[in-house]
């Protein structure tokens, strides 16, 4: 009986104690000796101890890593953030060519939730776990320009961590994109 218990006991070792978890609960539920349903209790306990303990290194981790200025983390989501941005640029240009003047709300661009032309409106920028805001579009007056911006980490439009896209050389002349437009950062 003993190297049932021994396999219940490695179910507390962090991290590989999943893998032992699953293996004495399963060899206890299966077994008849006497004790082996405790054992079997016992590997269960270590092993969903091991999942939870987990996913709170994992999620204080991030947490921490996006509270310090977010790192290598934050860098891919506001890259992720500018692609993003650049494909609704081109939607609201093709929009404007179409309809000679740009759309009130983003919701208006076609095919935003469509299947063939996805344009994502989501804010990136701020973060995973953070509320999900659609990225900041401010059309002027006219109508013929606007400001289109990503809050940043700090989950707050107009001011200086606002993500804003990237524009190729053949557009940067050609487009409606006027960033003072939102009274923040460029």
């Amino acid at each position: 009986m003993w190297p049932l218990f021994t396999v219940a006991a490695l179910s507390f070792v962090p991290f590989i104690g999943i893998f032992f978890g699953c293996a004495g609960a399963t060899w206890g539920l299966v077994s008849s000796r006497r004790y082996a349903i405790r054992a079997a209790m016992i590997a269960m306990a270590g092993g969903l101890l091991n999942i939870v303990g987990i996913m709170v290194f994992g999620y204080t981790s991030f947490n921490r890593s996006v509270a310090s200025g977010g790192g290598e983390m934050t860098s891919i989501r506001q890259d992720m953030a500018k692609r993003d941005m650049l494909k609704i640029v081109f939607a609201l240009e093709a929009y404007h060519t179409k309809e000679h003047s740009y759309p009130p709300a983003l919701q208006s661009l076609p095919g935003h939730g469509g299947i063939f032309k996805l344009v994502g409106l989501v804010d990136q920028s701020s973060g995973s776990f953070r509320s999900m805001l659609t990225y900041q579009y401010r059309p002027a007056a006219d109508g013929e320009s606007y400001d289109l911006f990503g809050v940043g980490p700090d989950n707050k439009p107009g001011t200086a961590d606002d993500i804003r896209p990237v524009l190729p050389d053949s557009l940067v002349g050609h487009s409606g994109l006027r960033p003072q437009l939102s009274g923040g950062n460029p």
